[in-house]
């Protein structure tokens, strides 16, 4: 008779982005999602996105240690690389784009 170990038992579920390891974290009601506090600062998010973890840590300087943020940044800048709009405001992400050249028809 084999008894599960723990790796075994959480085959199924997604394995856990490495900046958690800056972060303390608390489950919340809904499974897989945590609260998240940077145990550099201690900003806190009531549900930590991996994406926005690793922002603070490339953009937060002054707390984060250089070796992490440096990291960071490097990662952020992976993930941005080719995008478009990569600076975009938040505001400006839902704007429709409209064709300029578009040929007109005539009769």
């Amino acid at each position: 008779m084999d008894i599960p170990t723990e790796q075994q038992k959480k085959k199924g579920s997604r394995p856990q982005s490495e900046v958690w390891r800056h972060y303390e974290k608390k489950p919340l009601k809904s499974a897989g999602h945590f609260s998240a506090k940077c145990n550099y600062c201690r900003t806190y998010w009531l549900r930590g996105h991996p994406n926005e973890l690793e922002d603070h840590l490339a953009n937060n300087y002054r707390e984060v240690p250089e070796l992490v943020h440096s990291f960071y940044l490097g990662v952020v800048s992976a993930r941005d690389f080719g995008r478009k709009d990569t600076f975009s405001s938040p505001e400006n992400s839902k704007k429709r784009i409209t064709q300029v050249d578009q040929w007109e028809l005539t009769d």
